[in-house]
């Protein structure tokens, strides 16, 4: 069947059984209240009954558990872009969704997935309070943190992002330094150097993978940037945590035989 013809055939049930979604305006209100840090209100009126109490819920799966789980997905996934809008960088933003998406696909009732959604719902909304007591970004910059977090294996330039946000260069540079603390060169080469630092930690791939992959100018460039700010040479790094996570799971072993 065309989708068309099922839409229609869909709007016509709703509205012979009068089941409709839930109104627009309450549904962003819940998000304008994550995006704005009102924990306060969130506990008044949108996290005091479990997600799947809510009214208005769409049918995206006959499985009841599977339903509320989509639900809370696209929830999760939809705050961490208000929350990005609104200044939470776009890599935190990105990798809490990630984790609490990773979280929710391992629940087995609706129960676990109505407490992971609200402890979701005021993390998001915590960290959101507390960054707009400390810093705000302006859209531009947080446009050009997201562009920035996406394109990490690409060669970004100033002029990418003043074309990005339609200002000029020096204006965005001195916005940029002035919201973040860092020029954008540095901000770049931070952000280049934490996905460095997971995957020496998480992957096998060579220093020189990393390095072209980030594009780095050259592999010995790419050591020397990354030994100033870890004190230790990719290799060094990899080892070094490759030999603390050994011993850690030694002990973990030797204190699990120790209570067998």
């Amino acid at each position: 069947m065309p989708m068309d013809e099922k839409l229609r055939e869909k709007l016509s049930k709703a509205r012979q059984l009068h089941d409709y979604h839930a109104p627009y305006g309450g549904e962003y209100g819940y998000y304008d209240a994550v995006r704005k840090g009102d924990v306060k209100l969130l506990r008044k009126a949108y996290i005091g009954k479990p997600i799947y109490e809510a009214e208005g819920l769409g049918v995206l799966s006959p499985n009841e558990v599977r339903n509320i789980l989509y639900h809370s997905i696209i929830s999760i996934a939809l705050i961490s872009r208000y929350c990005i809008e609104d200044g939470m960088e776009p890599e935190v933003a990105y990798s809490l969704s990630d984790l609490y998406i990773q979280r929710a696909d391992g629940c087995k009732t609706k129960e676990e997935i109505g407490d992971l959604h609200r402890e979701m719902t005021l993390d998001f909304a915590s960290r959101m309070r507390l960054l707009q007591k400390k810093q705000v970004y302006s859209k531009h910059v947080v446009v050009c943190m997201e562009y920035i977090y996406e394109n990490l294996n690409e060669k970004i330039s100033l002029s990418d992002l003043a074309g990005l946000t339609r200002l000029h260069e020096n204006y965005l540079s001195q916005l940029f330094k002035k919201e973040t603390g860092k020029t954008v060169v540095q901000y770049i080469h931070e952000k280049k150097l934490e996905q460095a630092e997971y995957r020496l930690k998480h992957t096998e791939e060579s220093v020189l993978e990393i390095a072209n992959d980030l594009n780095f100018s050259s592999q010995s460039y790419f050591i020397q940037v990354f030994k100033r700010k870890n004190g230790k040479t990719p290799r060094e790094y990899r080892e070094y945590y490759f030999r603390k996570n050994l011993k850690n799971d030694i002990r973990i072993e030797g204190n699990e035989k120790e209570r067998g």
